[in-house]
């Protein structure tokens, strides 16, 4: 494996700074209302520089969603193996819910459909999928989820537990967010187990 130069690193650099920006402005104002124009200045480069690395708007978005999406994967993989594979599920969901709150919470917009089908965008979907199944498969062989449920029931279902209005559940339960957020994990996990 060849060590990256530092012309490749200087891009990288570049590019994550883009991104971060991009992140920012995005959760701030969300994704219709975030120009390129807006991240040119927010990153201090010169259009040519941001065209070099992303040819449009759509195509940082994706990497946007991307990233946040690798870094999801990487929560997964990173958890204790040692630590009980319930409470390893439940720190995937807390995280999750507490990441979706932010985003609602921020009245982000979701990109178009083109940057949702965006094949990038879908392989990372796909990994991350593959972590979230791998750690219900152990938590089947360990007996902490019926093994009776088929996979695409319980992704299915936590899917659209994530599309429950956060803000609004929070403000009519009269609850502080992490207890909602507390309710919500032990709901599916109870909900699952064998």
């Amino acid at each position: 494996m060849t060590r990256p130069t530092l012309k490749e690193k200087q891009r990288r650099l570049r590019e994550d700074v883009i991104l971060d920006a991009a992140s920012e402005l995005m959760l701030e104002r969300g994704y219709a209302d975030t120009s390129i124009d807006d991240i040119i200045e927010r990153v201090g480069v010169a259009r040519a520089t941001l065209y070099q690395h992303f040819p449009s708007k759509e195509a940082i978005a994706v990497q946007v969603i991307v990233r946040e999406m690798e870094r999801g994967e990487a929560e997964i993989r990173a958890l204790d193996p040692a630590m009980p594979v319930a409470e390893r599920l439940a720190e995937i969901l807390r995280r999750g819910f507490h990441r979706r709150l932010r985003m609602t919470s921020a009245h982000i917009t979701l990109p178009p459909d083109s940057v949702r089908s965006h094949p990038d965008l879908l392989a990372q979907q796909a990994r991350t999928q593959q972590a979230f199944e791998t750690l219900v498969d152990e938590a089947r062989a360990a007996g902490e989820i019926a093994t009776a449920l088929p996979m695409p029931l319980i992704i299915q279902f936590i899917d659209r537990l994530f599309d429950i209005d956060l803000p609004c559940l929070i403000a009519d339960s009269n609850l502080p967010a992490e207890a909602v957020i507390q309710l919500l994990v032990s709901m599916v996990l109870k909900s699952l187990s064998a």
